[in-house]
């Protein structure tokens, strides 16, 4: 489907474009929280992970990265960046039938497998972030994501 450069959709295109490096940021801090709480789980018996160590290494260079993106970030960007962030959120929430199917019909008996509890702990993840991010839409801004999420789902 293909939007007229001056119309609404060609500037969402515009930002879209302009936010990809934090929303992508913002992906490989969830993805690194998760990695690290499957480590936590699978770590042998009696032993500790050190604090620091290279999750939380990388997840603060991350966060070090986002905070240079959004210097001089406007309100307005960060209601697009929370709408975006949503948006994708939603995306990967309406996977999670296919993504957490082949695993949930199996035998409780069958020992977990890292990628069954990543997959399972990145939808929990992915179910909280929403909800955070919804709760800190205000009124228009909500109303906005709402109908970008409508308009998705009618392309999709």
């Amino acid at each position: 489907m293909s939007y007229p450069a001056s119309g609404r959709a060609g500037v969402y295109w515009a930002m879209t474009s302009k936010l990809s490096p934090v929303l992508r940021v913002l992906q490989e801090i969830s993805h690194l929280h998760v990695l690290r709480d499957v480590e936590l789980v699978f770590a042998p018996a009696g032993q500790v992970m050190e604090t620091g160590g290279p999750f939380e290494s990388r997840i603060e260079a991350c966060k070090r990265e986002l905070r240079r993106l959004t210097v001089g970030a406007t309100a307005e960007d960060l209601a697009c960046l929370r709408r975006e962030r949503a948006l994708f959120l939603r995306l990967l929430l309406a996977s999670a039938g296919v993504r957490l199917a082949a695993w949930k019909c199996a035998s409780e008996w069958q020992p977990l497998r890292r990628s069954q509890l990543q997959e399972s702990l990145s939808h929990d993840a992915e179910q909280r972030e929403l909800g955070v991010l919804v709760k800190a839409m205000d009124g228009p801004e909500f109303a906005d994501y709402v109908c970008q999420a409508a308009r998705r789902a009618c392309v999709g």
